[in-house]
């Protein structure tokens, strides 16, 4: 099948009519929430085919969440990661100074933590002189990080240089600061962190509901950062495939079209519609469409903003967020058969084994569906070209 415009839609319709939804619009294991998995009843599937604010700075009164920022998107740079004036590698007293007072102050071996209302600062302390001099233990002479090694922001009442802050809208921060380097999904918590480094530092925002719960600065943690070995085989698919996007893009909800599925343990699907060539998982969020009986994936597709893409868009989300976040297509189509135009965007994987798919409504500028699926090769989007 060739991916025309009349094959984009008929794959919607199979999208949006099994889902019953219209349109409306580091996977980690979790354990169940829905319920029993036998509550939802199968069914046959023939039947249903900024402007960058000051560093240091407070939300002001008429700062509204619900406003759509401006596409920014720009490199962070070394104040990206400050919060209130409090900036990584300060000493504890610059932060007093700005903050005053702490609420308390934990102190350990190690780290020394001070917290104010919204906000706390982990402060690696020095070693004592009696510990430094021994020959038998192997500890830095000198502390790594000194000073403030994490900054964590928890409250409503700080913003970030860019104008984010807890309670902001999941949107505005890819709008803000561009696609993350990494967008993982936490199961167990229902959440995600998008994570961006840059400048020697992290920076992290925790997303729950579609909403930033928490922002943290630090330096690098190797568990969230890209490792070196991607950024260099990151930087070879740029040298040899330069305007086609990375293989991970290609996944939606840790699914990759062409791979076995494996019901996973972090999720409790909602429903399933089955025949005997084909069966699809509904999760929130999410639709996994499977051949039978081997459940080779055919088709992921997101169903709204409680499951977002690599790159942290969503359902519902601006197509010039979309536009923001991810390279020209390799293929555009565009109905006007009614009044109400649809856009259809296509990305083929370097390898042209996947196919990623963006549905937008071109009268409201909207994502109205996302979708990863196998592509067939013998009608590669390419040969159109």
């Amino acid at each position: 099948m060739k991916y025309t415009a009349r094959a984009a839609a008929a794959v919607l319709f199979i999208l949006l009519a099994a889902s019953g939804t219209g349109w409306a619009g580091a996977q980690t294991a979790a354990g169940p929430e829905n319920g029993e998995k036998g509550k939802a009843v199968s069914q046959s599937m023939d039947a249903v085919p900024a402007v960058p604010s000051p560093a240091v700075q407070k939300k002001t009164a008429g700062f509204e969440d619900s406003v759509l920022l401006p596409v920014d998107g720009s490199p962070l740079t070394a104040g990206d990661f400050s919060f209130s004036g409090v900036s990584l590698g300060e000493p504890p007293e610059k932060a007093e100074q700005v903050m005053g007072n702490p609420i308390s102050v934990s102190e350990g071996s190690l780290h020394k933590e001070y917290r104010w209302s919204g906000l706390t600062l982990t402060v690696n302390r020095s070693f004592p002189y009696r510990y430094m001099i021994r020959g038998d233990l192997s500890i830095p002479k000198t502390m790594e990080n000194p000073g403030v090694s994490r900054i964590y922001a928890d409250g409503q009442t700080l913003i970030t240089r860019r104008g984010i802050s807890v309670g902001a809208r999941r949107e505005n921060v890819i709008r803000t600061y561009g696609a993350p380097e990494q967008v993982l999904w936490d199961g167990t918590r229902k959440c995600f962190y998008f994570v961006y480094s840059g400048s020697g530092h992290m920076l992290v925002f925790t997303v729950r509901n579609d909403k930033v719960s928490a922002i943290e600065a630090a330096y690098p943690d190797a568990r969230l950062v890209l490792s070196a070995a991607q950024q260099n085989q990151d930087a070879f698919q740029k040298r040899v495939h330069p305007g086609f996007l990375y293989s991970r893009d290609f996944s939606l909800a840790g699914y990759t079209p062409g791979h076995l599925f494996q019901e996973p343990s972090w999720d409790m699907w909602e429903k399933k519609v089955v025949n005997s060539r084909e069966e699809i998982w509904y999760y929130p969020g999410y639709a996994v469409r499977m051949s039978m009986p081997d459940k080779k994936i055919l088709m992921v597709f997101l169903r709204t903003p409680q499951m977002v893409t690599s790159r942290g868009l969503a359902v519902g989300d601006q197509l010039s967020t979309m536009e923001e976040l991810y390279v020209a297509p390799q293929k555009m189509d565009t109905d006007v058969s009614s009044d109400k135009p649809k856009n259809t965007y296509f990305y083929i994987s370097p390898n042209q084994d996947q196919v990623l798919i963006f549905y937008a409504d071109g009268a409201q500028g909207t994502i109205q569906g996302v979708l990863a699926s196998e592509n067939d090769k013998e009608a590669s989007l390419l040969s159109d070209r």
